[in-house]
């Protein structure tokens, strides 16, 4: 635990772990979190601010889909952020009980151990660690910065399953045991039952006969429940507090299985056991052994209203070693060979076969994508590691071009930049997916600046090598993927965000835009129409003029109360969080969602400086994306994400 827990912190899960990973690249709690802190405003804003987040009742998250592997899709929620509030709350008051709850066995290998420091320890980029755009102002004089804070708790002992496949924990596991079964839990979140988390905790006959007693269970329990409709049949999905409600079911669920095996006089030498999540690894020496403890494992869930997937599961020998492993591997090594050749040539000026290292390494990134081709891997697998490997070989082939000593070695270095950025693309087109997105977005961020200061012919060839990469992988996506998707609505926020005019003008992105400007209601294409119109004001003024009428209009009409109502709630805060809103309506939208407690005289009308006020602090969307890269960098500390 941190030595220095300041008050004004404890809320700081709200920057990590109540939202989902897969957002919009420029959505972020950063403003909303600095709204929750001690603040430089006037009365009325400050008191218009605590109505706006005064409702104790159940909330309607906002669920949209990803795509997930293989074409399958995956249901995700924001939670509502009055609920936010309550869970940051929550959690930095049960942190030590949190942490207890999921120390019961070895069984885990991801769970929460330790509160983490304020800050990150991992380093970022120097410029991705850049401030602009947070609301520091708004901030008393002593805050701390919390530019760099990632996630509330730090887990043990991986973050994500294929560290441990291929782990020395592993190797270790292989050399006892002979046979190994991997099992899922059938659409584990969905399935969960909210009261079950009192059953891990004080067990099923206990709960039942103190009903109506407070205790840390209940309120977690009613708590998921606020977030969800009130159902107690399923929690949402996303959050990394989701996580850690089912954590504690699951060490139950853990700790049950053992003691069950301890009684039929099973030695621990017999036998491992050891989850990830919902998903189980089970070793011995014996397939018979392994059905008996999957048969063992299935009554312990079905107790707790869960089941095993049997489409996912499977038995193997040892060596216990993956398809994915093994590609891993052929990756690992052509990309060592690669990022060895930028070296050399990087330490030794006016080396004379430049031009020969240029095609050797292209021709190296051209064997990585055959390498990745079998379809028995899964691309999914291995695309968010290979771009995250990619955007180093990029960054140290970007040095060569800047540190290039004449025409030769810039032409040199622009060709290995080339292949590296073709075979993003090419991996971005494979797999489209958020992740994949953000490393894309990552990349072009770090490359495209530098590319743009440098002013040499081999600099504008890579600009419109990558421009026109770009449109026609916008062109892909368009005609095959849901506009609305985040996939889809991520690509056109990067791109309005690197190449500015010249990409929101492009025909094919003006009619995609218009086409989710005719969304109404729906806040994602509210807020990617919204972001690449204000890349032209000018050119887009009759665009964006119709749609702030069109959510201004939406907003009033709508019959749905905005304080339950997770996406009304961030169309009515992104509203007035934009730039280009006109104050006068940004005071008609606050006056009407603030009509009850208008009525009964608890607020005035809003004023025009109270409305100037509250657009710095109730927003999500970083408009003008000054912060992206550093939002997109600081998403890779975050120990609880893969790549």
């Amino acid at each position: 635990m941190s030595n220095f827990q300041p008050k004004a912190l404890r809320r700081r899960a709200l920057l990590a772990d109540v939202l989902p990973f897969e957002v919009p690249i420029v959505f972020t709690n950063d403003f909303f979190f600095a709204s929750t802190l001690k603040l430089n405003v006037g009365q009325q804003a400050a008191h218009a601010l605590q109505l706006l987040r005064d409702h104790n009742g159940f909330t309607i998250p906002h669920s949209y889909s990803i795509v997930k592997d293989r074409g399958r899709s995956t249901q995700l929620s924001i939670v509502h952020p009055i609920v936010q509030i309550r869970w940051a709350d929550f959690i930095d008051q049960y942190a030590e009980t949190i942490l207890t709850y999921c120390r019961k066995g070895d069984v885990s290998l991801r769970h929460p151990f330790s509160i983490v420091t304020q800050h990150a320890t991992a380093p970022l980029e120097r410029e991705a660690t850049a401030r602009d755009g947070l609301p520091h102002e708004l901030l008393d004089e002593g805050v701390p910065d919390f530019s760099r804070m990632s996630s509330y708790f730090r887990l043990r002992k991986y973050n994500i399953v294929s560290k441990f496949v291929e782990s020395r924990e592993m190797i270790k596991l292989e050399k006892r045991f002979s046979h190994m079964i991997t099992l899922d839990v059938s659409k584990c979140f969905y399935n969960i039952y909210t009261h079950s988390l009192s059953w891990a905790v004080k067990g099923k006959r206990f709960t039942k006969s103190e009903l109506g007693a407070f205790t840390f269970e209940d309120e977690f329990d009613a708590l998921m429940q606020a977030a969800n409709y009130k159902e107690t049949n399923g929690i949402v999905v996303g959050p990394e507090v989701s996580r850690i409600f089912a954590e504690i079911i699951f060490q139950q669920i853990d700790k049950e299985l053992i003691e069950k095996l301890d009684q039929d006089g099973w030695s621990r030498r017999k036998y491992a056991v050891h989850r990830y999540v919902d998903d189980y690894f089970i070793f011995s020496n014996n397939a018979a052994d392994l059905e008996h403890i999957e048969k063992r494992l299935a009554a312990c869930l079905e107790r707790f209203k869960l089941y095993l997937n049997t489409d996912k599961r499977s038995i193997s020998q040892r060596p216990f070693v993956t398809p994915i492993s093994r590609l891993k591997r052929d990756i690992v090594g052509i990309i060592g060979s690669v990022s060895r050749e930028i070296l050399q040539v990087s330490k030794v000026p006016g080396f004379i076969e430049h031009k020969a290292v240029a095609e050797d390494i292209r021709q190296k990134l051209r064997d990585l994508r055959l390498a990745v081709a079998p379809e028995e891997v899964g691309f999914h697998n291995i695309s968010g590691w290979l771009m995250w490997k990619l955007r180093k070989i990029c960054s140290d082939s970007i040095l060569l071009l800047r540190s290039a000593p004449d025409e030769q070695a810039k032409d040199s270095a622009s060709h290995i930049v080339a292949a590296v950025m073709e075979l993003a693309f090419y991996i971005t087109a494979l797999d489209c997916r958020v992740r994949t997105g953000f490393n894309l977005t990552l990349l072009l961020a770090q490359v495209f600046p530098t590319l743009e200061s440098d002013k040499s012919e081999q600099s504008d060839f890579l600009q419109n090598l990558i421009f026109e990469e770009f449109v026609d992988l916008t062109d892909v996506v368009l005609t095959s993927r849901d506009i609305e998707g985040v996939e889809v609505c991520n690509l056109m926020l990067a791109g309005a965000h690197i190449f500015r005019s010249r990409y929101v003008r492009l025909r094919l992105v003006e009619n995609s835009l218009q086409n989710l400007a005719n969304k109404i209601g729906s806040y994602t294409a509210y807020l990617t129409a919204k972001f690449c119109y204000l890349k032209d004001e000018v050119h887009f003024a009759r665009e964006l003029e119709e749609l702030n009428k069109s959510v201004e209009r939406h907003i009033i009409r709508s019959s749905l109360n905005f304080k339950e109502d997770t996406q009304l709630y961030l169309l009515v805060c992104d509203l007035i969080s934009a730039p280009d809103v006109d104050v006068q309506r940004k005071q008609r939208v606050l006056d009407h969602v603030l009509a009850k407690e208008r009525a009964s005289g608890t607020i005035g009308h809003i004023t025009a400086s109270t409305a100037t006020e509250l657009a710095r602090l109730v927003g999500f969307v970083d408009w003008y994306g000054v912060r992206l890269r550093h939002t997109l960098a600081r998403r890779q500390l975050r120990g609880a994400r893969e790549y």
